[in-house]
Order: C-alpha cells, then sequence, then structure tokens
C-alpha cells in the first residue's frame, strides 16, 4: 500500500470540516467548537499559503492533507 500526502488546498477544506465534526474525532479534537466552513477556512487558510499565526505573526507552516 502506498501512502501520498500532499500539501493542504482549500479545495480539501470541505473534508477537513467533515473530519472536524465527526463524533470519533471530537472526542479527541475541538470538543468545545463547533466547527463551520467560515470557521475552517478562517483557521486553516494561512496554512494554505505556507504559515500559521501565532501571538500575530506569521510563522512557516506546512499542512498535509492524505491522498489515496
Amino acid at each position: 500500500m502506498k501512502i501520498t500526502f500532499i500539501p493542504l488546498a482549500k479545495s480539501h477544506f470541505s473534508l477537513l470540516l467533515k473530519w472536524l465534526e465527526a463524533s470519533h474525532v471530537k472526542a479527541w479534537w475541538g470538543q468545545d467548537v463547533t466547527y463551520s466552513m467560515e470557521l475552517v477556512h478562517e483557521k486553516y487558510s494561512s496554512y494554505v499559503k505556507g504559515y500559521k499565526l501565532v501571538d500575530g505573526q506569521q510563522k512557516p507552516s506546512s499542512r498535509f492533507h492524505y491522498a489515496q
């Protein structure tokens, strides 16, 4: 079996939203958050551009998505 990871893209956000709201994921991640597409865009759009905001500053960051 070959596992491939590709850089996170905005086209993955609908799958990411589905995953973040799945009960088995909620048990461990974001229990107190109700994710919406707007929140996913707000939180992860910078990752698509190669950074994340930490205390208002851009820090390099790479995120990947599993691809079959």
